[in-house]
């Protein structure tokens, strides 16, 4: 019989609530930017009411897909991706965190894919853990400048 390999084995996912997302580790660690929808809230009120524009799912997934291209730097400079800390969000934000079990993390990210339309979520590593499609911007609204 052979010899077991004893050695310790990386692990090779890690657990986000009650799911499990692969670990960083496991692709490039040059700061690129990878989405997830594990996570994602079908059931929130901000992207579900059928008078909102929505994207179709060649428009998304080609911005999606550019996003990607970039990394968590350009993302952040050219002001496509925002966060806002858990303690300033709305109330009605904040329970619709916690019914998702994701009320643990300090910041909910905002990454805008065009007009109004936001895309929703939290960071864990590199990864985008994408939560709620907002296309009418309401989950924050922020006055303008």
């Amino acid at each position: 019989m052979g010899k077991r390999d004893s050695r310790k084995q990386p692990k090779i996912t890690q657990e986000i609530g009650d799911t499990v997302v692969p670990k960083l580790s496991q692709f490039k660690r040059d700061g690129q930017v990878y989405f997830s929808f594990c996570k994602f809230d079908e059931t929130n009120k901000w992207g579900a009411n059928e008078t909102s524009e929505t994207l179709n799912v060649w428009d998304f997934g080609t911005k999606i897909k550019s996003f990607e291209s970039m990394t968590w730097k350009v993302l952040r400079s050219n002001r496509t991706f925002s966060f806002y800390p858990y303690a300033d969000l709305p109330t009605e934000c904040q329970n619709a965190l916690r019914k998702i079990k994701m009320d643990t993390f300090d910041n909910l990210w905002s990454l805008h894919i065009d007009g109004r339309r936001r895309l929703w979520g939290v960071r864990v590593d590199g990864f985008f853990l994408a939560l709620w499609y907002d296309p009418d911007h309401n989950v924050y609204q922020t006055e303008k400048n």
